[in-house]
C-alpha cells in the first residue's frame, strides 16, 4: 500500500477537486459540509494512534483519485471526443 500523506494535504486536495467539481458556490454544498465534519471528528487528540482516523484518511484519499479520475477523463473525453 502506497503512503497516504499527511491528512491535510488529503484534505485540502479534497476541497480542491470538489470546487472544480461544483463551481463557485462548492462551500454551500452538502459533500464540502460532510468532508469537513468528518475530518473534524476524526482528528488525533493527545497523540493517542486512532484507528478511524486512519480509515477515514484512506478512504478520503481514494474518493480523490475517484474525483481526479473523473475530472481528467471528462477533459480528454472533450479533447478527443469525435465530432463525427
Amino acid at each position: 500500500m502506497a503512503a497516504l500523506g499527511a491528512p491535510l494535504c488529503t484534505l485540502r486536495a479534497l476541497l480542491r477537486e470538489l470546487r472544480h467539481a461544483a463551481g463557485r458556490s462548492y462551500r454551500d454544498s452538502p459533500a464540502y459540509r460532510y468532508v469537513l465534519a468528518a475530518f473534524r471528528a476524526h482528528r488525533v487528540t493527545s497523540e493517542k494512534l486512532c484507528r478511524a482516523q486512519q480509515e477515514l484518511h484512506f478512504q478520503a484519499a481514494t474518493y480523490l483519485c475517484l474525483l481526479r479520475s473523473v475530472r481528467e477523463h471528462e477533459a480528454l473525453h472533450r479533447e478527443y471526443h469525435g465530432r463525427g
